[in-house]
């Protein structure tokens, strides 16, 4: 079974970008939602998780945490850049031994 880690950026006391009465971390999470849908409705062999299913904040390291104990083979960060730079972007955190 292949283990996907859904991380929708944003949350809580951190809205992300704000346009057109919108916020950022609403969109991110039902974008989450989303994939989590589709996905689980598509493939049997794969489990997923979210690092939020509600509009709460967690620190890197507790989503980092909880990623690496889930056993994730893979994590999606989500979230939408408000630069000028429109496009695809990929991230890589990592948490040293302490902390940072």
């Amino acid at each position: 079974m292949f283990k996907l880690y859904l991380d929708p950026g944003h949350g809580r006391m951190d809205p992300g970008a704000i346009g057109n009465g919108m916020q950022e971390k609403e969109i991110t999470l039902n974008i989450s939602h989303s994939i989590r849908n589709l996905l689980e409705n598509h493939y049997e062999d794969l489990q997923i998780k979210m690092s939020r299913t509600a509009d709460i904040t967690r620190s890197l390291k507790e989503r980092t945490d909880d990623a690496n104990a889930f056993g994730t083979g893979a994590k999606g960060w989500i979230c939408g850049r408000s630069g000028s730079q429109c496009g695809v972007n990929s991230e890589t955190n990592q948490i040293n031994q302490h902390g940072l």
